[in-house]
C-alpha cells in the first residue's frame, strides 16, 4: 500500500522513517503530538517558538486533527525529496532536508 501511495520513497526510506517514527512516538500513540514534535527538532538543534510549531504542524496535519501520523510524516518527505515545497510550512520549506525528515 505505501509503495502505491509513495512511488517515489525507497523500501528503505519508508522502513527508516517508520523506525524513526516508532522513536519519536514516546507515548505509543501512532502520532506525534505538538510536544513530541518539539522534543525532535530541539534534539537535531532546531529551535522554533509554540507558534511556529503549531504553524508546522497545521501545515502538515492533513486531516486537522491536531496529530501527524504516519502516512502525513511521509508525505511531507515525499514532497522534499521531490523539491515539492510550495505546500509546506515556510519554516520548513527553507529548512534542510536531513533535518527536517527527523520528524519521523
Amino acid at each position: 500500500m505505501l509503495a502505491e501511495h509513495f512511488p517515489g520513497l525507497s523500501l528503505s526510506l519508508i522502513l527508516d522513517a517508520e523506525k524513526r517514527f516508532t522513536s519519536a512516538d514516546t507515548n505509543g500513540d501512532q502520532v506525534i503530538d505538538l510536544s513530541e514534535m518539539d522534543n525532535i527538532l530541539t534534539a537535531n538543534n532546531m529551535m522554533f517558538t509554540k507558534k511556529q510549531l503549531e504553524e508546522i504542524l497545521e501545515s502538515i496535519d492533513t486531516d486537522k486533527n491536531g496529530y501527524l501520523d504516519f502516512l502525513e510524516v511521509l508525505t511531507v518527505i515525499e514532497r522534499l525529496s521531490s523539491n515539492k515545497r510550495s505546500k509546506l510550512s515556510p519554516h520548513l520549506q527553507t529548512a534542510t532536508k536531513s533535518a527536517t525528515c527527523s520528524i519521523q
